[in-house]
């Protein structure tokens, strides 16, 4: 018994230090933003050129180079998921030593050390239940246009708030980088051309942007899938 109380204990001081973890995170995801704005902004400025005045701007360099942007920033949007996720599964079995110790949700509230909204499970389904409710009310027009809105802000909310402004953050990044690279100023990159026949590396990078987009936005409804099944 006494190992047992131990473990629980140790577990309980663990999770109080890995919540200083948000720092450090801070600072690896600004330096991968830093890295992927700097290397992209580069090609991007030179017009898909190498250095040399003899060569005409590339679109294959300034496709390359949106391709393993958001390959960079993809994985660093997966790694935040599983980072969240592993957040939100401490903070649960946490939950649950408070309430072995009668911290928490006790029949009567005034016995409560920690109030109601530090039970994760109870604040995710009531945040779900918010967002869905909020969703229902709306008339066809505003659900799918507001309505979209509120339904990625539902798919979010799973995450710590830290985690979930990081998340859009560097989503908003990845949209950025992409309207760039369609609506370039470059006279000699044409991307869309009806007179001409089809460009079909702006289609293929279009299309990869795509495809690995998808499988971020994939990668991050399982964690969601897996901490709603947790939570129920």
């Amino acid at each position: 018994m006494e190992l047992k109380d131990e473990l629980i204990k140790s577990f309980h001081e663990q999770f109080a230090q890995n919540q200083n973890h948000h720092q450090k995170l801070f600072f690896q995801i600004l330096s991968v933003i830093v890295t992927v704005t700097v290397g992209y902004s580069y090609v991007y400025t030179m017009g898909g050129d190498l250095p040399s005045p003899n060569l005409k701007p590339s679109l294959f360099l300034l496709s390359l180079s949106l391709i393993i942007s958001t390959i960079v920033l993809g994985l660093s949007l997966v790694l935040l998921c599983n980072m969240a996720y592993g957040f939100r599964r401490d903070q649960f079995v946490n939950n649950k030593i408070r309430e072995k110790a009668k911290l928490i949700n006790n029949q009567d509230p005034n016995d409560d050390i920690f109030p109601k909204s530090y039970d994760p499970a109870w604040s995710f389904n009531k945040k779900q239940k918010k967002y869905a409710k909020r969703l229902k009310k709306m008339k066809i027009p505003i659900r799918i246009t507001y309505g979209l809105w509120v339904w990625m802000l539902k798919r979010l909310s799973w995450m710590p708030n830290f985690h979930n402004s990081l998340f859009f953050m560097l989503c908003l990044i990845q949209l950025l980088l992409l309207l760039s690279y369609i609506f370039n100023p470059f006279d000699e990159i044409i991307l869309i051309n009806f007179d001409s026949t089809i460009n079909w590396t702006f289609v293929i990078t279009i299309i990869s942007w795509l495809i690995l987009s998808s499988l971020v936005l994939r990668s991050q409804k399982v964690f969601f899938l897996k901490l709603k099944k947790l939570y129920s």
